[in-house]
């Protein structure tokens, strides 16, 4: 069958006919990226070129749940000894060394004593011997290596540091996590709502350009604070309905010990099952899917400071429930 010639954005009907068998064949024989946890039994797994948004207030474990995923990946990478892969993590909100306590900290230390400088610096030392064995790239600023000089991290920057990822180092990315949407500059500059709109369109053509899954951590607006259902929805996304439009995956998460202490609401309801209201206590919503159902409310177990997630149980309910 005649193949496609990549330097052209034009393709016949024997071109795309080609095309769409290969890809219905990829489908079948490369799992995807799941989830660890209940969504594997309603969401799609990831696949290249989807685009996926987690919404959620500060705070509420946006960026823990990205870097669970990157890590979740990277790990799997090893498993299958695939010496040519990698994640990317590209962070805007926190200096690389900041994030790096999320894939260093687990059974020894928690990310949180590292912030309180009461670690065992012995402890930090072997772990750093072992980290360069997971396969996580970190793009960001740096506090002990700063640069006053460098340019500002775009959308382009991303694409430029990819395609020398592969020319220098002989490796290709597997899943980019980016953190986060709102804080991403446009080179156009111009109004906040139209700087994150191209963000957001420049994320989904370097999903499909590149072929990668992308997580992309985006901020709920603060309305959903006052709300009686405070979880966010694809309308809460801050500054852009653009990402709602573009998303083909959306889901939001939600720390119920965020919005109500222990002594003021003790039990948390999800999906008709009472919960203990605890730190490790997270709920995830399924907002959107392509190609199947976009809805589903969910509890985990879940620990950021060493990104450990475990189900509490399956449960499916409306989202209008």
């Amino acid at each position: 069958m005649t193949q496609p010639k990549p330097e052209h954005w034009l393709f016949t009907p024997a071109e795309t006919a080609s095309a769409y068998v290969q890809w219905a064949e990829h489908l079948q024989t490369v799992p995807g990226i799941s989830y660890g946890c209940c969504l594997d039994k309603v969401m799609i797994p990831l696949h290249p070129g989807d685009l996926m948004a987690v919404v959620a207030r500060p705070g509420h474990g946006k960026s823990s749940w990205a870097a669970y995923m990157a890590k979740r990946t990277a790990l799997d990478i090893v498993a299958r000894k695939a010496d040519d892969e990698v994640v990317i993590y590209v962070t805007w909100e926190q200096p690389v060394e900041e994030f790096e306590a999320f894939f260093q900290a687990g059974e020894d230390y928690s990310s949180t004593d590292l912030a309180w400088g009461r670690v065992d610096l012995e402890k930090v030392k072997r772990g750093a011997v072992r980290r360069p064995a997971v396969p996580i790239w970190l793009m960001g600023n740096s506090v002990t290596s700063p640069n006053a000089h460098r340019e500002q991290m775009f959308v382009e920057t991303v694409f430029d540091e990819i395609r020398n990822l592969e020319e220098e180092f002989g490796k290709k990315p597997v899943l980019i996590c980016l953190d986060y949407l709102q804080k991403i500059p446009s080179r156009r500059g111009g109004e906040r709502i139209q700087q994150v709109t191209d963000a957001t369109v420049g994320m989904k053509d370097l999903a499909m350009a590149v072929g990668v899954p992308i997580i992309a951590c985006v901020q709920a607006s603060r309305a959903t604070d006052n709300r009686r259902d405070p979880i966010p929805t694809m309308a809460d996304a801050q500054w852009s309905s653009a990402i709602e439009q573009t998303a083909d995956k959306q889901i939001a998460v939600f720390r119920p010990i965020r919005q109500w202490q222990p002594d003021e609401r003790d039990m948390i309801t999800v999906a008709g099952r009472d919960y203990d209201n605890t730190p490790e206590l997270f709920v995830i919503r399924l907002l959107k899917q392509r190609f199947e159902i976009g809805y589903g409310t969910f509890a985990v177990h879940f620990v950021p400071q060493t990104l450990c997630l475990r189900d509490y149980a399956f449960e499916h309910i409306p989202l209008n429930t």
